[in-house]
């Protein structure tokens, strides 16, 4: 949806439109855990890594990633960062 002020305003509807096979977003959560998805818990820490090691725990984090929906997790959505 475009705003007035030319801003656009989108919604993830996941529920009736799952996007996962085509998803290219990670999440990183409140402790410094890069996620493959919102409802993994799976991930990589990026705590204490160099800048330099960045772009292999990236690609390492990729290839974690879903290609179906996740459908529960167990922990909180304020822990996820959703």
């Amino acid at each position: 949806y475009r705003l007035n002020n030319d801003a656009t305003v989108c919604f993830i509807a996941s529920e009736t439109m799952p996007f996962c096979h085509s998803c290219s977003r990670l999440r990183l959560d409140s402790k410094g855990v890069l996620r493959s998805c919102l409802m993994s818990e799976e991930g990589l820490s990026l705590r204490n890594i160099s800048s330099q090691d960045y772009s292999q725990i990236i690609s390492r984090v990729v290839a974690m990633k879903p290609m179906t929906r996740i459908e529960n997790i167990a922990q909180p959505m304020y822990q996820i960062g959703g």
